[in-house]
Parts: C-alpha cells; structure tokens; sequence
C-alpha cells in the first residue's frame, strides 16, 4: 500500500538537500514542488569560483527582496570548468518568468567581471518526492558535507 503524497507549499528551496536526504529512507511521501528559472554562465578564465561566490552572495541578496524568491542553487560542469547553472526557486510560474534578475543592471554590474557568456535562460517545474527515513541528525550532517 502506498501512502498518499502530500504537497508542501512551505518548504524552501535552501533546506531541499536536508528535505530530501532526510527523508530518503521511509515510507510516507512528501510532495515539494517550485518555479525555477534555470540561467546558464560561462565564467571568464580563472573567475568561475568568483561568480559562484558573487551569485550566492551579493546576487542572493538582491534575489531575497524580489517578490517570489525562495531560493537558489548553483550547478557546476564537472567536465566544462567554467560552467554554470544558476537555479533560482519562486513561489510561482509568474514569479519565475518575470522577476529577470540576470538582466537587471545592479546584478549585471555585478557578475560582468566574471561572465564571459548568459547562455540560456529557461523555466522549468522542479518537483521532489521525499520519504521519512533516516534521522533528522543523519540528514544534517549529510547536507553539511553536501553545502
């Protein structure tokens, strides 16, 4: 018998990690669902790790007063060094087609050091199922090494 999947509209982007690790090894299913506006870099020679820095800092800042926002998380080619995928999390699809943050200008002064190349925007449906499982401790500590 299956257990019903609940959809938690709450849940924040920032805690998917601990969310889904922490609930990896159960029975009862959670339902977490987000816009998400998918942005790909690529970073100027030797400035990916300056991009990332600026992208989870000063950018994440500005993306926190936008309407919508709910997070973010930033995906790195482990074959293409200087590339970047930029995942920023609404609320809702409206939120994450019109809140444009990769051209607004405070964001585009602060990125154009280390950008070569906006390659790609585009808005997807990330939906993530989670099951109660392993200990809340056991999920803390594996999302910790994980960032």
């Amino acid at each position: 018998m299956q257990a019903a999947i609940e959809v938690d509209k709450s849940a924040r982007p920032q805690g998917i990690a601990s969310a889904i690790l922490s609930s990896a090894m159960g029975t009862e299913s959670h339902r977490i669902a987000w816009s998400v506006r998918s942005v790909g870099f690529i970073a100027k020679p030797e400035k990916t790790d300056e991009l990332i820095a600026c992208l989870e800092g000063s950018v994440n800042e500005i993306l926190q007063q936008m309407p919508g926002f709910a997070g973010s998380m930033i995906l790195r080619s482990q074959s293409e060094l200087r590339k970047l995928l930029a995942l920023t999390f609404w609320t809702t699809e409206k939120h994450a087609t019109t809140n444009c943050w990769e051209r607004r200008r405070p964001v585009r002064q602060l990125i154009s050091p280390t950008v070569d190349v906006c390659t790609k925007v585009q808005i997807f449906r990330a939906d993530a199922v989670t099951y109660d499982r392993a200990s809340e401790s056991d999920a803390t500590d594996i999302a910790s090494t994980i960032g």
